[in-house]
């Protein structure tokens, strides 16, 4: 009895081993759109002054009109949808040649059957996306309009519709996604990006690693240096122009100076500097007034003071 449901258990496993490699499980497909329009598909209304070519590399549909009142519309029909379900119409569009800002709108149409009367409110792209500026740069500008269709909904139909076109704008492939669908292509793409920017920054890392290990010190360590704004001694009450004041502030270090800071307002900087063993002061704004004043450092007290230039080196005086 034990052996035979030995072998039971070992013949369904061969079974399921060997449908295992004859139909491994299917990958995960990548989302596509329900429906495309391709630049070559358009069909652009005939009008005197409308003019249209698909580009060289079948990316875009070039456009021209050549004149203001000019107007070009592209039908879009038979676009199978399901009731009841969100959608999102992708496309975009590159100003090439414009002389003048153009009007550029989506509109959709729902119908019960191909055939059927449409069924209103349509859906169009708010007024606010409509105007497509003249811009030399070459960036495409995507559009989107997002909709939910109805319970009878079965079939869409709209126009892209192109207004006081003067001069010639490119216009991507058309597509229609279910918004789930849609969603995940993003959700995939960011996943992508973020992957790619990871790797890069790996990469950028290693490098700097590399170089870090093989570069010479300029200095046996980090030397640190405060920015010193010389021109805010200790002995002034800055209340009147700001509502705060300098911590150490005293009306002892009010006294005559030809310097932008008086020397005992400036040795007590030096005092702080000293408590937190910094190596100097950078100094940024007015260097010429604050350099008679950094010169006067007691070199007993600060045997290997230093300053940094901070900003304008050429201003500095030279040592």
């Amino acid at each position: 009895m034990f052996n035979k449901l030995n072998f039971a258990v070992k013949l369904v496993l061969c079974v399921l081993l060997a449908s295992y490699m004859l139909c491994p499980p299917l990958m995960a497909q990548p989302a596509t759109p329900l429906f495309t329009a391709a630049p070559q598909s358009y069909s652009v209304s005939k009008e005197e002054g409308i003019t249209a070519k698909v580009l060289p590399d079948h990316t875009a549909l070039a456009i021209t009109g050549s004149g203001a009142q000019k107007v070009a519309v592209i039908p879009l029909e038979g676009i199978n949808v399901q009731p009841d379900t969100d959608y999102r119409v992708h496309y975009k569009l590159r100003a090439d040649a414009l002389q003048e800002a153009a009007n550029v709108y989506l509109l959709i149409r729902e119908h019960e059957t191909e055939k059927a009367s449409p069924i209103k409110p349509y859906h169009v792209e708010s007024t606010r996306s409509r105007n497509l500026q003249p811009d030399a740069t070459g960036k495409w500008i995507e559009h989107e309009l997002y909709f939910k269709t109805g319970a009878k909904t079965h079939v869409l139909s709209g126009s892209i519709v192109i207004v006081k076109l003067k001069g010639t704008l490119s216009l991507s492939a058309l597509e229609v996604w279910e918004d789930a669908a849609y969603a995940a292509k993003q959700q995939a793409k960011e996943a992508a990006d973020a992957a790619q920017a990871a790797a890069q920054s790996a990469s950028a890392m290693a490098q700097i690693r590399k170089e870090a290990a093989a570069r010479k010190p300029l200095t046996p360590r980090p030397r640190v240096f405060s920015r010193s704004q010389m021109k805010y001694p200790l002995g002034k009450n800055y209340y009147h122009e700001w509502t705060d004041r300098p911590l150490l502030a005293n009306r002892d270090y009010r006294v005559p100076s030809p310097f932008i800071t008086p020397l005992p307002s400036y040795k007590r900087t030096l005092e702080e500097v000293r408590n937190y063993d910094m190596d100097g002061l950078a100094f940024s704004r007015r260097p010429r007034a604050a350099w008679p004043c950094l010169m006067r450092t007691p070199k007993r007290l600060f045997p290997a003071w230093d300053y940094c230039r901070s900003f304008f080196p050429r201003m500095m005086p030279k040592r």
